[in-house]
């Protein structure tokens, strides 16, 4: 009995995250606070397989077929240079309901409700982060957290490696974004 009553529990606690939050969960009594973002704004691209691990796969023709789920990339443009970097999701970021376009604000961006505010460094290794920004001409020590704070043009692509019927909301997202520095 007390195993089943803690397998519920545990059920409970992490309903929200299977369902399509990010790492942190979303103020619920709104209206929320937002942090304030100050420092200069970088623009760039995220693109993400949102999909947990195990359901989406690449079967193509080469050396080692493996799964792409929760992979990602991101490109920030500042002035005249340009960084990039490949990343792989932490355990912990749910993407139980797929290319939800919807949801993307809340897996992703800054909300003042989310501990931490959602920083890059939660769902990116902070060693990758850092490396982008100095990339760009920007002291990691001194810039405070890199949020998202802007998305545009968010879409999810058509993927042929991840359009099975037991796959939700199929695809590939891709957005622009803006990214400014909380203190």
């Amino acid at each position: 009995m007390m195993k089943r009553m803690a397998m519920v529990l545990v059920v409970i606690a992490l309903a929200p995250l299977l369902m399509g939050g990010g790492v942190n969960p979303s103020c619920t009594t709104p209206p929320c606070p937002t942090p304030n973002s100050t420092g200069p704004a970088v623009g760039g691209t995220l693109v993400v397989d949102p999909h947990m691990d195990g359901i989406t796969t690449v079967n193509f023709p080469g050396p080692v077929p493996g799964d792409k789920a929760k992979y990602g990339s991101i490109r920030f443009q500042k002035g005249g240079r340009t960084a990039s970097a490949i990343f792989k999701l932490p355990l912990t970021f749910a993407l139980g309901l797929g290319c939800d376009v919807t949801k993307t604000a809340e897996r992703f961006g800054v909300d003042g409700g989310k501990p931490g505010f959602n920083g890059l460094r939660t769902w990116i290794h902070p060693l990758i982060v850092n490396q982008l920004l100095i990339s760009l001409g920007i002291n990691p020590a001194t810039a405070g957290e890199p949020v998202i704070t802007d998305f545009n043009n968010v879409v999810c692509t058509f993927d042929p490696e991840n359009t099975s019927s037991s796959i939700p909301n199929p695809g590939i997202l891709s957005t622009d974004i803006v990214v400014q520095f909380v203190k």
